[in-house]
């Protein structure tokens, strides 16, 4: 679809006059040949695409093929969307459109990117998820882009994305990435990082630099090692990295005293560290499917913990503390080995959702609790 947002539709459209009206006709015709009359009747007539806001994805695909004389007058476009078109390139043509500012050309079949699409500089957004691409050579010279989507394609390396130094979102998931290259750590002004699903093993020194990120997600990776510098990252408030082969908490995430939610379930871990109570600011901390046997009593610091995951451990009792956690509304302890609760869960009223399943409790526990938490739900 096209569109030029400093244009209203609605009010274009309703006053088009019979004219403009056959235009838009001939533009939306199925036949190539017809598009390429409507294009030329366009450029002579001096009429911007823009009043056209119902062009179908299907004519746009032939748009694009048209010679560089029938590009010429959409040139005011600044979005460009052919998404789920089976395309398997994009013309160098693309190159003779200097106003976009967004492209979206994802479930499609592209396995690489035009030679010129540097020449776009105005482009900030660019989704090209859901294709074939194996490089993303092409958009080094993309110095104003802002947000890339490239998840779910076949990429291996992806050096040409440390050059873009102004990014704000990156997202790389569902590829084939086994490091993350040395100038990424020019992405100075990433907000938003997505690489979960790749095949990285260590997240490296460089990511300190990284001072204006606030979401980090390296979920599904086969990370054993995370470097003290993430402790740098003081605006980070979720970090992902569940379904990993960390053996040990990374001390250093306790120093992110604005992190919100941590969820770091589905690894080998086998203890909290005591600095835990640093991280005043956390809602959700998901600690689920570890090794845990125990979990420290200065748990109960967490003040503003509303989501506590501790399922699939190896839990055989939990401390007092736990039941003084005022904000907290879902508790998961299912799959452990606790023979008893905590005293003052009773008390525990605030609770929405209780999980205990598969553990060693009686069912005189289970159904005294569930009497005195009668609005809870306890599975």
């Amino acid at each position: 679809m096209l569109n030029r947002s400093l244009i209203s539709y609605e009010s274009t459209c309703m006053d088009l006059t019979p004219e403009l009206e056959n235009l838009r006709q001939l533009l939306n015709n199925d036949d190539e040949s017809t598009i390429r009359l409507g294009v030329q009747l366009a450029s002579g007539m001096d009429v911007p695409f823009a009043l056209f806001p119902d062009l179908t994805n299907t004519n746009f695909k032939k748009f694009l093929c048209l010679e560089a004389e029938f590009i010429e007058p959409l040139k005011f476009v600044t979005d460009l969307n052919i998404n789920s078109l089976d395309i398997q390139e994009l013309p160098v043509s693309i190159g003779q459109l200097p106003q976009l500012t967004t492209i979206k050309v994802y479930s499609n079949q592209l396995q690489g990117l035009p030679s010129n699409l540097g020449v776009l500089k105005n482009l900030t957004r660019l989704h090209i998820d859901s294709n074939r691409l194996k490089s993303l050579q092409g958009l080094e010279e993309l110095s104003n882009l802002q947000h890339l989507y490239a998840h779910f394609n076949r990429l291996t390396d992806v050096k040409e994305v440390g050059t873009l130094s102004n990014l704000r979102s990156l997202h790389l998931s569902r590829n084939y990435i086994q490091q993350l290259p040395q100038n990424f750590e020019q992405l100075t002004q990433l907000q938003v990082c997505h690489i979960s699903q790749n095949q990285l093993i260590r997240l490296p020194d460089f990511i300190g630099q990284w001072r204006s990120m606030e979401e980090l997600n390296m979920d599904t990776n086969q990370i054993f090692e995370v470097s003290p510098q993430i402790g740098r990252l003081q605006k980070l408030q979720r970090l992902y990295l569940s379904n990993n082969r960390l053996e040990t908490f990374p001390e250093a995430i306790t120093q992110l005293k604005n992190l919100k939610e941590l969820h770091i379930n589905f690894n080998n871990i086998s203890e909290l560290p005591p600095a835990i109570e640093k991280m005043q600011q956390l809602t959700w901390l998901n600690l689920g499917e570890n090794k845990f046997k125990t979990i420290p009593k200065n748990i109960g610091a967490l003040k503003n913990l509303e989501r506590l995951d501790l399922g699939d451990n190896r839990l055989e009792s939990l401390p007092e503390s736990l039941t003084t956690l005022p904000k907290l509304t879902h508790l998961r302890l299912h799959s452990n080995q606790l023979f008893s609760l905590p005293k003052g869960i009773e008390n525990m009223t605030q609770l929405k959702l209780l999980t205990l399943l598969s553990n060693n409790l009686s069912r005189i526990e289970k159904a005294t609790l569930t009497q005195k938490l009668p609005d809870t739900e306890i599975t």
